[in-house]
């Protein structure tokens, strides 16, 4: 009920009714299938009687503002409409090397597969018409050659399951390897990011279809995975990893005055490696970096090129005076190796199973008081 205005003022009224979980037409006040997107409200009103005469003039009036706030459809049914959407130089981070520091590979192939499934009641096209991979440590860039790229690449409509309230999707793959594309060269350089330029058409041929459908958490979505198998040749390809350390596990009476780390490694890859130790303190700055002459030795290849046992090398770092006071403010020490493969340039496999172990361990001099 709106109360009655003061004199010379107004009175307000506000009421809302949540509507979730409705079903609401668009199509007007007849529910004309050809009118969309229309809200119609059909409002009664009457005067309540006081049993007093009072006189209206043409001054006095009666607003009335009415509509949907914030509506958010579950589920939207009829012409979707044709529309274009295009995204340039979108970026998708890629951490398949974020553990490689340098070096170089070639890699005998690589094979992407991309999956495209369309939950919409609308024909879909989408036209990739760039890729590329980029290595922003180096600054190093791959583009894709393939031969579809720049194609219009049909995907069709999906189909309603209204009894179940979702789609069955339609769904599309495709897929790029050695015979169709340069694949392999987009991974060589050890990219962290992938960025592609995209355009899709909702409705492409323009004929408005009344049985389109959308639903709110049911999106298009794609899908892209890569496999590379590890046949290749490695130049210096460098791997680190990183441990604590504590100064005073090797000295907790501050008397030591020399002596040799010795790094002991089981390699059961088929790749030479050289090795080096960088000391860093607490906020991750270099302090020294400890060299060896010796080098991690290959593991050997079986009869079917496979490493079926370990090889172990031990590697010497000799502690110098200026060596042991960058330790004692140490809090971290990084493995940085360096690997290659014996015979440049023949590929070899790597396995999952294939790993390095190191173990540190100390031969040292103390002072005797």
């Amino acid at each position: 009920t709106l109360p009655p205005a003061p004199s010379g003022g107004t009175s307000l009224y506000n009421d809302s009714e949540n509507i979730e979980g409705f079903s609401v037409n668009l199509n007007g006040i007849n529910f004309d299938p050809n009118v969309k997107n229309t809200f119609f409200a059909r409002l009664s009103s009457r005067i309540d009687s006081s049993g007093n005469m009072v006189f209206i003039s043409l001054e006095d009036s009666i607003y009335l503002i009415t509509g949907i706030d914030e509506l958010m459809p579950s589920k939207i049914e009829g012409w979707l409409g044709r529309d274009t959407l295009v995204t340039d130089d979108e970026v998708l981070p890629l951490y398949l090397f974020q553990d490689v520091e340098g070096g170089q590979f070639d890699l005998e192939a690589a094979r992407i597969s991309m999956e495209v499934i369309n939950n919409f009641g609308a024909d879909m096209r989408f036209r990739l018409t760039d890729v590329r991979t980029v290595n922003n440590s180096t600054g190093q860039t791959a583009t894709l050659n393939w031969n579809l790229l720049g194609q219009d690449l049909d995907l069709p409509a999906a189909t309603d399951d209204a009894a179940a309230f979702a789609p069955i999707s339609s769904s599309q793959t495709w897929s790029l390897d050695e015979n169709n594309s340069n694949a392999d060269e987009l991974f060589e350089i050890r990219p962290d990011e992938l960025i592609y330029d995209l355009g899709l058409i909702i409705n492409p041929s323009g004929v408005a279809d009344p049985t389109g459908f959308a639903y709110r958490y049911h999106p298009i979505e794609a899908w892209m995975s890569v496999e590379i198998p590890l046949h290749m040749s490695i130049d210096g390809l460098e791997l680190i990893d990183t441990s604590g350390f504590n100064y005073a596990d090797i000295d907790p009476d501050g008397r030591l005055k020399g002596g040799v780390l010795r790094l002991i490694a089981d390699n059961s890859m088929p790749l030479n490696a050289e090795l080096r130790l960088i000391v860093l303190d607490s906020l991750g700055n270099p302090l020294d970096t400890l060299v060896s002459d010796g080098m991690i030795d290959a593991a050997d290849l079986n009869a079917q090129d496979v490493v079926s046992s370990s090889k172990r090398s031990m590697l010497e770092f000799v502690l110098s005076k200026e060596s042991i006071e960058q330790l004692r403010q140490a809090n971290r020490l990084v493995f940085y190796g360096r690997y290659s493969t014996i015979d440049l340039p023949n590929r070899i496999k790597l396995y999952e199973h294939y790993h390095t172990d190191l173990k540190l361990t100390g031969e040292f001099e103390y002072r005797i008081n």
